[in-house]
Order: structure tokens, then sequence, then C-alpha cells
């Protein structure tokens, strides 16, 4: 398995605090770095192989509350031919339960309130 994380936080830099900066928009430079990073991540799937088919892309909150966030979405694919499936806030919350839950181990009892 390969490992990469990028310091890049999409809901900081809805908010950042540049005298140039809009709210709720992503500066230029975030766009660049955000389509760089995904088309970095889809030449390591070519190297390893892994079918188009297979490789997802996922936003959250971030990038649906974005005013300019078909800007991000058109720079990503240009970049990378990544197409980028927007979660809904109830789709976003059953997979961070699924990912909690996937670091329990084996006969583990949990419940959710």
């Amino acid at each position: 398995m390969y490992r990469e994380r990028q310091g890049i936080s999409l809901y900081d830099a809805l908010y950042e605090s540049k005298t140039d900066s809009k709210g709720f928009h992503f500066s230029q430079a975030v766009i660049n770095a955000v389509s760089k990073t995904l088309a970095r991540f889809r030449l390591i799937c070519n190297q390893y192989n892994a079918p188009p088919h297979q490789i997802g892309v996922f936003a959250t909150e971030a990038i649906r509350t974005a005013k300019n966030k078909d800007d991000m979405l058109e720079a990503i694919y240009k970049a990378s031919g990544l197409t980028v499936s927007i979660l809904s806030p109830a789709m976003e919350s059953l997979f961070g339960v699924m990912g909690a839950r996937s670091g329990y181990g084996h006969g583990m009892a949990f419940s959710w309130i």
C-alpha cells in the first residue's frame, strides 16, 4: 500500500484572511495545489496499474459549499482526468462512521447515538 499526505485544508482555504481573499472561494493557489496533488495521485495509481474504474475521489463540505467549486472541479479534471463525487452531508457522515468503525478490533460492541 502507498501512503502520502499533502498539507492542504480545503475548509481552512475557504476562510483565508489574506487581503485579496473572497469568502467561500478557493484562491487560485489552492486550486493549483489541489489539482497538482490529484494529478500526482493519478500518476501513482497508474504506476501501480490501478484500473481507472477503481479510482475514486470524494469531496466533502468544503467543496460542496465553495462558491467556485466548479473552477476547482474543472482544474482537477484537466490536471488528472479524474472526476470528483461530491458527497451529501448524510453520506459524508456515513463515511466518517465507517472510517471510525474500521479502527475497532473484531469482537467490539459499539453503538451510535
